[in-house]
């Protein structure tokens, strides 16, 4: 049994704090729901892939 299992999290961050913090308690067991803007999505991935130098 995971130590979150049974737990669940509405989400409503967006850009990386908030979504990465909702990806680590999915990671230990909670169900997590994430909200968007309507036709907008997360506005995270009109970003772009980053290099390795993080540009």
């Amino acid at each position: 049994m995971s130590s979150l299992e049974g737990i669940r999290v509405l989400e409503f961050g967006h850009v990386i704090a908030g979504p990465f913090a909702a990806s680590l308690l999915g990671d230990h067991g909670a169900e997590v729901i994430k909200i968007e803007r309507p036709n907008q999505g997360d506005s995270l991935r009109k970003m772009g892939p980053r290099n390795a130098r993080g540009l």
